[in-house]
């Protein structure tokens, strides 16, 4: 119930940036074909934290998108052969996560969890092997679809070997992303009944 909820809410919001994005908004740039996002990977802190760009394929995606990822780990957890929670993280409406979201990463790694902060399909340093139309497009049913992309991803134990666990995994989201975790909470039970899960909004 919870989840039409929030798409009731959604929608109406949705429809506005869809017609701006028809008429020229948000339509920035085009997306690029490997594009270059070595930039982004020397920001953030790196005092105590472990930190390794993880890149997230998108499944049946048009444009063969890949979520540009930053994982932040305690030092030498892997190393160690033990197994950690792990957080991941959402930016609100337009946000990427080199906007504000490593210093709450960080956070987390001190409390002793991992984190995993991405950026969107079509932001920041998410990119296409095949060329998109349009650059930072806000789609909310889009960015829903990255959160689940991203906790399937951390299910399978592609990050067990960095100390993750995969069956201890919160979501956080900010502002706008809040949202989205609790609507792909709300999915959980059913899907993952064997997942320990929660959400967190900022």
């Amino acid at each position: 119930m919870l989840w039409i909820l929030y798409f009731a809410m959604v929608l109406p919001i949705a429809l506005i940036f869809f017609q701006m994005s028809i008429n020229g908004h948000y339509r920035l740039a085009p997306d690029f074909v490997h594009q270059d996002t070595s930039f982004l990977d020397n920001l953030g802190p790196e005092d105590g934290v472990d930190r390794k760009v993880v890149l997230i394929p998108v499944k049946n995606d048009p444009y063969d998108s890949v979520l540009h990822a930053w994982l932040y780990m305690p030092e030498n957890v892997a190393s160690s052969n033990t197994k950690i929670p792990i957080v991941i993280m959402s930016h609100g409406i337009g946000g990427q996560k080199d906007m504000g979201l490593a210093r709450y990463g960080k956070a987390f790694v001190k409390a002793g969890y991992g984190a995993l902060m991405f950026d969107y399909r079509h932001f920041g340093g998410s990119y296409s092997l095949k060329k998109a139309p349009f650059r930072n497009y806000i789609n909310p049913w889009m960015h829903y679809s990255d959160i689940q992309t991203v906790l399937q991803f951390v299910q399978e134990g592609n990050l067990a070997k960095e100390g993750v666990d995969n069956e201890k995994i919160i979501l956080w989201g900010s502002s706008f992303g809040g949202g989205h975790v609790l609507a792909a909470t709300a999915t959980l039970p059913e899907r993952h009944p064997s997942n320990s899960s929660m959400s967190g909004t900022h």
